[in-house]
C-alpha cells in the first residue's frame, strides 16, 4: 500500500480540540503517534489489495478515524468519559466504514470475465448406454 505514514499529525490534533499551549504536547505526541499505529493496524490486511495516499477519499476516511480515536483517549485521559464514548464510537463507525470501502474496492486481482465450469465428463452417464422405450 503506498501511503503516508501519517495519518494524524499533532497540528490538526491540537485545533481541533483549541489547544493553543505547550503544556501537553508530550501527551499529544504519545496518542497521535498511537493513533497513527492503530489506523495502520486495522487497515494491515488491506495493504496487498490496494493503495491508500493522502490524494484518496479513503485516505480522508482514515484521517478522521485516527482523530477521532486519538481526541477519545485526549478525553479519557482528562476523565471526560462521556466523550470519550462519543469519539470512541464515531471511531469505530468511521473505522468499520473504512474496511467495507477498502475491501469492496476493485482491484487487479479481481476476475471481472465470466468462468465458465464444467463438470467432468466421467460424472456423466454415458448416453449410449441410456435405453429408451416408447
Amino acid at each position: 500500500m503506498a501511503e503516508s505514514d501519517t495519518f494524524l499529525t499533532s497540528t490538526d490534533f491540537k485545533e481541533f480540540l483549541n489547544i493553543t499551549d505547550a503544556i501537553d504536547d508530550a501527551d499529544v505526541t504519545i496518542l497521535v503517534d498511537e493513533a497513527n499505529t492503530e489506523i495502520k493496524t486495522q487497515i494491515k490486511p488491506f495493504a496487498a489489495l490496494t493503495t491508500l495516499d493522502d490524494t484518496t477519499f479513503n485516505f480522508t476516511q482514515a484521517e478522521k478515524a485516527a482523530l477521532y480515536y486519538a481526541v477519545s483517549s485526549w478525553k479519557e485521559l482528562h476523565k471526560n468519559n462521556e466523550s470519550a464514548t462519543f469519539y470512541e464510537k464515531r471511531f469505530q463507525s468511521k473505522i468499520t466504514a473504512l474496511k467495507d470501502a477498502l475491501a469492496a474496492e476493485p482491484t487487479e486481482n479481481d476476475r471481472t470475465d465470466t468462468v465458465v465450469i464444467s463438470s467432468d465428463y466421467r460424472s456423466e452417464p454415458l448416453r449410449s448406454r441410456e435405453r429408451f422405450f416408447d
